[in-house]
């Protein structure tokens, strides 16, 4: 069918200093946005907190304090942790934290530290699952995402592990088809999780090269998943002769480095995936790779020029 995009909107960008930082910064990961009340949660590592941003008014802030954080050594550099990551919840906000491997779940209005759990590895992103009261922590270094208990207000408790064939990076959450997308960023590929079994049910290859996908985002409506990858977009031409969809450009942004082998440039492609292609195989235990017609590549440039045309999207039904 064919879907018109409207004009992409004109944004203002400001900067905002966040407490505690030190001259050389922050390393931020996965921020939250809450909905009901306007505030922008964000996860500010080395500092041991989490600021709280009003959104109708962004000089007005809130800082969660007492975190844990630690010292690390990676690629033999050394760099201090802590809370990384948020997702939202119902009238609670879960922040995970590197520094301790916790979860802790926040109240949204007074804004104090509840119950934690201590997981077996660092959480990486955290993503609330409504209709079965769940958060889902993607744990790389155990290649497995961990599930939580969030239905009582006074405990969190570890519901399960789900082990996966290489490390999970990015999350999106489809409940109304009781879905939940991730990638495996070291093999290249692009999983659909069954909330209910918690089985692989489908495996997509997006190729994204050798630093693999990372972000995720889902258009709900349409039923279509955009892949974000980190490698060169692909010219114009090159693009515009895949499919109907490669046509389209998007802007995104740079997906975050996470080892020195990574590249530096702003450049990235954007992936767009059909969750339930016909040529996408079912296996009801892992899922079997495959590469859907659907997997179009797009890239960031020419944005604007491209977001007032209509494409053709083939969406799951």
């Amino acid at each position: 069918r064919s879907v018109a995009i409207a004009d992409a909107p004109s944004f203002s960008v400001r900067s905002i200093a966040l407490p505690g930082a030190s001259p050389t910064g922050v390393s931020l990961d996965y921020l939250a946005y809450d909905r009901p009340h306007h505030r922008v949660w964000v996860p500010a590592g080395e500092t041991a907190s989490v600021v709280v941003i009003d959104a109708d008014a962004g000089d007005r802030l809130a800082v969660v304090s007492g975190f844990a954080t630690a010292e690390i050594e990676r690629h033999g550099e050394k760099r201090r942790v802590g809370p990384s990551s948020a997702t939202i919840g119902r009238g609670v906000v879960y922040v995970g934290n590197r520094g301790d491997s916790s979860v802790c779940a926040v109240d949204a209005i007074s804004l104090r530290v509840g119950p934690c759990l201590t997981l077996s590895a660092m959480p990486d992103g955290l993503a609330y699952v409504a209709s079965t009261n769940e958060v889902w922590v993607t744990t790389p270094r155990r290649r497995s995402i961990v599930i939580v208990d969030a239905s009582s207000p006074s405990a969190l408790t570890s519901k399960g592990e789900i082990t996966l064939d290489g490390a999970p990076e990015g999350f999106a959450v489809d409940d109304a088809r009781r879905v939940f997308y991730t990638n495996l960023e070291d093999r290249d590929r692009t999983l659909a999780i069954d909330l209910t079994t918690r089985h692989v049910t489908h495996t997509w290859q997006p190729d994204c090269g050798e630093a693999g996908p990372r972000g995720l985002a889902l258009d709900h409506e349409r039923n279509v998943l955009l892949v974000a990858c980190t490698d060169s977009p692909p010219s114009a031409s090159a693009a515009d002769s895949t499919t109907s969809t490669s046509s389209r450009r998007a802007t995104s942004c740079t997906p975050r480095r996470r080892t020195p082998r990574r590249s530096r440039s702003p450049a990235s492609t954007v992936r767009v995936v059909s969750p339930r292609s016909p040529s996408s195989r079912r296996d009801p235990e892992r899922g079997t790779p495959s590469r859907p017609s659907r997997v179009s590549r797009i890239s960031p440039m020419r944005a604007r020029e491209r977001f007032s045309s209509s494409h053709h999207l083939r969406s799951a039904d």
